[in-house]
């Protein structure tokens, strides 16, 4: 064959099988499946457990109407939107916030107390903010523990007087009109407003010292015990306010156990699974709780006091309880590659999500329930 035939004919099949490597790699190779490596991650997480956030958040808080997350980022303190996957990120203020501590939403989140540094001689300052109306106003110094009554159209907050002349008062999430319907000596009542004629004022958590519930009705201003004698006491009230799930501390052990009572203060049950309440979330069915559970328990330890310093952390599974039928089911185990010290649990309004703020990287999580 002539050199030159040959050469051209060569020259010819070599571009011939360039060209369809290059098909291959620009147009078939990105529909075939993906080879990953051990430990390598892929664009499109998978499995039980993904992240939703893309950095370290303050305060995530669930819109139950729109389908979202929202929180703030703990860099700067700007807030956004996302869906229930993490994607369709929508930024809802381009205002940097500094020495932003944390954020009390409303219910339907339409509405925030934001909670901002003082100094080290001064109260932590609170501002009222409203994404919809863009209407902001700073709080009375001397306004302690902040709640957001159920319709989100009131605040309940303690406010400190002078010679420890304090009151619960309820006024308009702005500070207006308020009305003092309590009056007290102890200054650091921790508040929830859990139903219409209903505010919860319970003593902070601290396995040294025993805690006490009362119920307060806003209106009548009728006041009752719930709960006393119990050491760590912190309840998490169920949906309807008929039910109490409480965490307390065993003196003997300085362990937390996790217990059941209604509203009364009555029928209390020990739960078999050892965690704190804030660890915990009711599913709207009002007979059922989620609940992220550490593995172990560091002893040697003051709970909750402690865990509350961040001077413990916990690797969690996670649980279903359903009170009416004892049935309790384990949802995730945490491994050694991934694990979870689980925070302020939400739920999405048709249960398919149970969300979470991870202690160990500061960052927003989605377990799915299906």
């Amino acid at each position: 064959m002539n050199p030159k035939k040959f050469f051209l004919i060569s020259l010819i099949a070599l571009i011939i099988i360039l060209g369809a490597l290059l098909v291959y790699n620009f147009f078939l190779k990105d529909n075939a499946e993906p080879t990953t490596a051990p430990g390598q991650s892929t664009d499109q997480p998978t499995g039980p457990i993904i992240k939703i956030s893309d950095g370290p958040v303050i305060s995530p808080a669930l819109d139950e109407k729109n389908n979202q997350l929202k929180y703030y980022t703990a860099q700067d303190g700007l807030a956004f939107a996302v869906d229930f996957a993490g994607q369709n990120k929508k930024e809802l203020s381009g205002s940097v916030l500094t020495g932003f501590i944390k954020a009390l939403w409303s219910p339907d989140t339409n509405q925030v107390i934001g909670l901002f540094a003082a100094a080290a001689d001064r109260p932590v300052k609170k501002a009222y903010y409203n994404y919809q109306t863009k209407q902001s106003t700073v709080l009375d110094e001397n306004i302690a523990w902040v709640a957001w009554s159920p319709d989100g159209q009131k605040i309940a907050y303690e406010y400190l007087g002078a010679g420890n002349n304090n009151n619960i008062s309820v006024a308009n999430p702005d500070g207006t009109g308020w009305t003092p319907v309590f009056q007290t000596r102890l200054p650091d009542w921790q508040i929830a407003w859990v139903a219409e004629n209903k505010i919860s004022l319970t003593t902070p958590p601290s396995g040294q010292v025993q805690g006490v519930l009362y119920d307060l009705n806003p209106k009548t201003q009728d006041f009752a015990k719930i709960l006393s004698d119990y050491y760590g006491l912190k309840p998490l009230w169920s949906p309807r306010a008929d039910k109490i799930l409480f965490s307390a501390t065993d003196p003997q052990t300085n362990l937390p156990k996790l217990m059941i009572t209604d509203s009364r203060g009555e029928n209390t049950k020990e739960l078999v699974l050892q965690t704190v309440a804030e660890k915990c979330a009711w599913s709207q069915s009002n007979n059922t709780i989620f609940c992220a559970v550490p593995q172990s328990l560091a002893t040697g330890y003051q709970w909750p006091d402690d865990y509350y310093k961040g001077l413990i952390t916990t690797k969690d599974n996670f649980y279903k309880i359903n009170f009416d039928t004892g049935q309790q089911t384990q949802l995730f185990i945490s491994g050694d590659q991934d694990f979870y010290d689980a925070t302020s649990l939400m739920l999405d309004p048709a249960e398919k999500y149970l969300f979470f703020y991870n202690q160990y990287d500061s960052q927003l999580y989605r377990l799915s329930l299906e």
